[in-house]
């Protein structure tokens, strides 16, 4: 392992950090443990913490007490408080937790706004307190984190209040580049956070990253690049739903196909092509999902921030703006639908897709009792004894709307609204069948983290239900009226008795565990 002079701080720091948000994820607090030992006999001996790492520090406190505490150098991150008391009563929390006496490094976590800095130096406040400490040798150096505009960076550096820096900066963001050469001229450590995931999801790299970046990975080749400019110390390394879960399926589908045909047949580039094509709806169904899923979070965003969500100074701003094109680029998300609601016709019409068949069982199970569903006890059981209900309903709707175009079934692909509700309905259901699919695989492989992705599954499935609920409705509104109108409700509502779900409950547990991890809860799998 390589060590760097930490700026002004004089400490001598690995130029991996090993970051420990991740260290609650594992149930087993072996794992956790396993893995800090690996780090350490790595020569990682800088372990980067916080207070809102959820139970980080705990654990750590129980890992590190078998180690020499004069290899280890400690950084936990404390946010900014109003006053000196409140700031010492967090210190002595996170000491506690720990189980140390002094640490070697704090940050202020997160001065992510000119308000955020603001309260940092406020006179009589936290940074009082971290200089009492500094002084009464509990805390050795006083840093800060942010994920700030490069203005707000800058302001904060040129405070001279702070020895080192925790920011972004990488191969594909170099936004903050005058903020690194700023931290440089004053001296001061310079720690890049989680390069490998903020950089870009350099874990999961697509095919043409992986050319450019040969021989290399693209994890090696941005931590090169980092590690090649020497104002930078050190780069955060980690023991490392909806949307994500259904483009591993999809993914994954396209990689098995052809796996299994370049094993029987010698490989092409145009029978590659034809297994992409066969999974071009798929696709569509992912690009439509996602977009719109970041559209929401985007939105909430800027509705958490206020006024200052349209403030260029906040990178929610941007956000926001960067989210509105993904409706737009790749075809637009309407055209996307039609093509979803047309390449599964085509593929019926072509006999690739057993659909036909699908309606007729629908139909004719429209005049049978519906049977009481299976008792089945196991985890997500309700919801796996529900999506075949959704999927009934689906093909209850197409037989019924393609009836009434009857003989000419070709002028259905010019009704546009009812091609977008076939779509959507196609996408909820094929969302709610990936995430559960997922969480099950999770769950027969003994994933201690099993219950939060059926947390998740049982969140997600509230809103397919209500979307195919009201999907459903509005076809059958739009195309039928007056006693088919009410038949066809009635048959919708009889396969639709869907499981009770907590949504509230469910959301509240969700938000508990992003609050813990301050981002995306999950190891990426």
């Amino acid at each position: 392992m390589k060590y760097r002079r930490f700026g002004k701080t004089e400490l001598r720091l690995p130029v991996l950090t090993f970051g420990a948000m991740q260290v609650p994820v594992p149930e087993d607090e072996n794992k956790a443990a396993e893995t800090t030992r690996c780090a350490i006999q790595a020569g990682i001996n800088h372990i980067e913490t916080a207070q809102g790492y959820g139970t980080s520090e705990e654990r750590l406190g129980r890992i590190l007490k078998d180690y020499r505490r004069e290899d280890l150098i400690i950084t936990t991150k404390i946010g900014p408080v109003a006053t000196r008391d409140e700031m010492w009563k967090r210190i002595e929390t996170s000491l506690n937790r720990l189980q140390m006496t002094s640490i070697e490094n704090l940050d202020i976590h997160g001065i992510n706004t000119y308000a955020g800095l603001e309260l940092t130096l406020r006179k009589g406040g936290c940074m009082e307190a971290v200089r009492e400490a500094i002084d009464q040798k509990v805390v050795g150096h006083i840093g800060f984190s942010g994920h700030a505009s490069c203005e707000v960076i800058l302001a904060t550096l040129n405070t001279g209040e702070f020895e080192s820096v925790n920011l972004h900066y990488y191969y594909f963001f170099q936004r903050n580049l005058p903020a690194i050469r700023r931290a440089a001229e004053l001296d001061m450590g310079i720690l890049i956070i989680s390069p490998s995931d903020k950089g870009g999801l350099l874990y999961r790299p697509p095919d043409k990253l992986k050319e450019l970046a040969a021989p290399f990975t693209p994890i090696e080749l941005n931590h090169r690049w980092l590690l090649n400019q020497p104002e930078i110390t050190t780069l955060t390394v980690g023991c490392t739903y909806a949307s994500e879960s259904a483009a591993y399926r999809t993914a994954g589908s396209i990689n098995q196909i052809i796996e299994d045909r370049s094993e029987s047949e010698s490989a092409s580039l145009d029978k590659t092509l034809a297994t992409l094509e066969e999974f071009s709806g798929e696709c569509a169904i992912n690009k439509v999902f996602d977009s719109e899923c970041l559209a929401v979070a985007a939105d909430e965003a800027v509705q958490i921030h206020g006024g200052y969500g349209f403030c260029e100074e906040y990178r929610v701003e941007a956000t926001y703006r960067d989210a509105r094109i993904a409706r737009i680029y790749e075809g637009t998300n309407e055209i996307n639908r039609l093509f979803i609601a047309g390449n599964l016709l085509k593929r019926t019409q072509t006999g690739r897709l057993a659909l036909l068949q699908a309606i007729q069982q629908a139909q004719k199970a429209v005049l049978e009792r519906l049977p009481d569903p299976p008792a089945d006890s196991s985890p997500l059981g309700d919801i796996l004894t529900a999506i075949p209900n959704a999927k009934r309903i689906f093909h209850l709707l197409v037989g019924l709307v393609s009836q009434k175009f009857l003989p000419n079934m070709e002028k259905i692909a010019d009704e546009q609204e009812i091609m977008a509700a076939f779509a959507d309905l196609i996408i909820q259901i094929y969302v709610l069948e990936s995430i559960t699919l997922r969480a099950v695989k999770r769950i027969r492989q003994g994933d201690p983290r099993s219950g939060l992705h059926q947390t998740v599954v049982r969140y997600q499935a509230i809103e397919c239900f209500e979307k195919i609920d009201q999907l459903a409705n509005r076809l059958i509104d739009s195309v039928f009226r007056d006693d088919a109108r009410l038949t066809h409700r009635a048959i919708v509502r009889k396969w639709s008795h869907w499981p009770h779900l907590n949504r509230v409950e469910l959301g509240r547990a969700l938000a508990r565990e992003c609050i813990a991890a301050e981002g995306y809860p999950f190891v990426v799998q």
